[in-house]
C-alpha cells in the first residue's frame, strides 16, 4: 500500500478573545480571509500560512503562566519589514 502525503501540520491555538486576536492579525500583521465557526473558533491567512484559534481564557492562562508557556516560531521573509 502506498502511503499518503502529510501536507503540514497546524494547531488549533488557545486564546484569550477570538474577536481580538482576529483583528490584531487583521490590523496589525495584514492577515485576511477571516472566518469563524461560531462564536468561540476561527482562523486567518496570509500568504501561505494559516492560522487556527479556539477561544479558551482559562486554557491560556494555565500554558502562559511562571512555569511554563507556549512558544510559537514564525519562518518569515524580510522580518524587518513585517516587524516595524
Amino acid at each position: 500500500m502506498k502511503a499518503k502525503n502529510f501536507i503540514r501540520c497546524g494547531v488549533h491555538l488557545p486564546v484569550k478573545s477570538l474577536r481580538e486576536t482576529l483583528e490584531f492579525y487583521r490590523d496589525k500583521l495584514g492577515f485576511s480571509q477571516e472566518w469563524t465557526f461560531g462564536n468561540k473558533d476561527g482562523g486567518i491567512q496570509r500568504d501561505e500560512m494559516r492560522l487556527l484559534f479556539a477561544e479558551d481564557s482559562e486554557f491560556v492562562k494555565d500554558i502562559n503562566n511562571q512555569n511554563h508557556r507556549l512558544p510559537l516560531m514564525w519562518f518569515v521573509d524580510n522580518i524587518d519589514e513585517i516587524f516595524l
